[in-house]
């Protein structure tokens, strides 16, 4: 046996997973120890700010069919959704800080559905989830307590309640 080999095997599995962890710092995280596939860097859009293109604090992205983009900044100040192109391009932002219809309070998770229509969770005060359509114009709401994270499935919308630690599925009415 080599000493290479009765080192390693003598390693507890703790100190196997700090070379692990020391290993993908040293190089940048740029690899994972189980798959080859590596990403880089490609294009960047948006900064710090209020306004077009600009984020306070932006939590959630989402892609429509067309490949338009929706983020969800969450802040005091702009408590908002963006919508740009796939290249960054400002399209259109709705939302304001409040409690009404449309307006936000922490605007957390973001999906498309099929047809378009945003779905953003909304949680803290407002504890909803608000559908719109693709314009930002508004469709509907619904209560969810703390709603973190959401997804959808064919007519089913999936939403992380973060205070029972559930996963709660809501499904349109007839």
């Amino acid at each position: 046996m080599s000493k290479r080999f009765l080192l390693i095997t003598s390693m507890n599995l703790s100190s196997i997973l700090a070379l692990v962890l020391l290993c993908l710092i040293a190089t940048n995280g740029a690899y994972s120890a189980y798959a080859a596939e590596q990403y880089s860097l490609i294009e960047k859009w948006g900064s710090t700010g209020s306004g077009y293109g600009k984020f306070s604090q932006p939590l959630d992205i989402a892609i429509d069919s067309s490949g338009n983009v929706y983020v969800s900044d969450i802040s005091g100040l702009s408590n908002q959704i963006q919508k740009f192109t796939s290249n960054g391009t400002f399209i259109t932002s709705w939302g304001s800080t409040g409690l009404g219809d449309g307006q936000f309070i922490n605007p957390s998770g973001i999906v498309v559905d099929s047809s378009g229509n945003v779905y953003i969770g909304d949680f803290g005060e407002n504890n909803r989830i608000q559908k719109f359509d693709s314009n930002g114009n508004f469709i509907t709401k619904w209560s969810v307590n703390n709603p973190v994270g959401i997804a959808i499935n064919s007519n089913r919308v999936y939403v992380i309640n973060q205070n029972s630690g559930s996963i709660e599925i809501y499904s349109l009415l007839s």
